[in-house]
């Protein structure tokens, strides 16, 4: 369920509760998402180290867990009513975007095209986070590839300090150093055959300059500590590691070209609390420390909340609404801002 955004995932919910009630059937539900189940399930079951270590009405442990473990999951799960944290102070706009479109042919035999992204405008600030949140399909993804210079022809201007950015097959290395992507599935991300050292070294082979061996493994072991690994880690493979430490090798792989901005492209929805809440509290240290601009993209409002200084919302290829974390939570202006907040309280 984790992978849907709050509206989709509520409708799944719902389906499936009505088919239980119809049927007479029984359901169990096995996830990590303990704010999009606490309101569908009657009992709860918290797991640890392969022991249930606390049980009891789904309501009761999710307002008032027992265990430390409970304590801190719950605590670890983003929720709207959760106090503003402090963040960043930001800095001049370095990058920005004036009518970004992005559109793909239609399938089968149909004829045109469709607009996956209309006439994107956004900007973001030296030591910001912007959340880009939307529902499955809105464009989201597609708007931060653009803008990385990942995905198909955009149309458009991508401006960098001021200056325009050239289509993705004519950026220089400096370029395609500035913007460096960390994606949803941290494993299926990492070269299965390459040792975690290869892995970092990637970028730098194209993007930037190591003189020697000895110099690229102490490179290596600096970024491993940096993300909150040990140096041991630079010789395993990706089948060796749990899914955070996966995805803190793809933040140290995108780190090693010393970008400016970092894309985060659903970067913790493949992981539980914990490790979710430990990954973008890494990303808030190496924020503050580096000085680094982060495109957040989400569909979960809650942890948007948490994390970004500003949210823009989309809709069908379009952002519809773009304010501060506060402004948008209190004033919402778009009709789909509402449908989001509503599904996620």
């Amino acid at each position: 369920m984790s992978a849907l955004d709050a509206a989709l995932r509520g409708e799944i919910m719902a389906l499936l509760v009505r088919l239980c009630r119809e049927r007479d059937m029984a359901m169990l539900l096995v996830s990590h998402d303990l704010a999009g189940i606490e309101h569908h399930a009657d009992r709860l079951l918290l797991l640890d180290q392969g022991r249930v270590i606390e049980s009891g009405s789904a309501r009761q442990i999710a307002t008032a867990p027992a265990t430390d473990y409970g304590k801190r999951l719950m605590a670890a799960t983003p929720r709207l009513s959760e106090p503003l944290a402090e963040l960043p102070v930001t800095g001049e706009i370095i990058l920005e975007t004036e009518k970004v479109t992005v559109t793909f042919p239609k399938p089968g035999w149909q004829r045109g095209r469709i607009g996956a992204v209309v006439d994107a405008d956004l900007s973001l600030a030296r030591g910001e986070t912007l959340a880009l949140v939307g529902g499955s399909g809105s464009g989201k993804s597609t708007l931060g590839r653009a803008i990385a210079g990942l995905g198909p022809m955009a149309s458009g201007t991508i401006r960098w300090q001021g200056d325009a950015l050239p289509q993705r097959e004519h950026r220089s290395t400096e370029h395609r150093r500035l913007i460096q992507p960390v994606f949803q599935d941290p494993v299926a991300s990492l070269d299965p055959r390459w040792s975690v050292t290869d892995i970092i070294l990637e970028p730098v082979k194209f993007l930037a300059t190591i003189a020697s061996p000895p110099e690229a493994n102490g490179y290596v072991e600096k970024l491993l500590q940096e993300v909150g690994l040990p140096p041991d880690f630079a010789i395993r493979k990706p089948a060796s590691l749990s899914g955070g430490q996966a995805q803190r090798v793809a933040i140290a792989r995108a780190l090693s070209a010393n970008p400016d901005m970092l894309l985060l492209d659903e970067a913790t929805s493949a992981l539980d609390p914990l490790v979710a809440d430990g990954v973008v509290e890494l990303f808030g240290r190496l924020q503050r420390e580096r000085g680094l601009s982060l495109l957040f993209i989400t569909h979960d409002l809650a942890l948007a909340r948490r994390a970004a200084h500003r949210i823009a919302v989309m809709e069908a290829g379009r952002i519809v609404e773009c304010a501060s974390r506060e402004e948008l939570f209190t004033s919402p202006r778009a009709e789909a801002t509402k449908r989001l907040i509503a599904a996620s309280g």
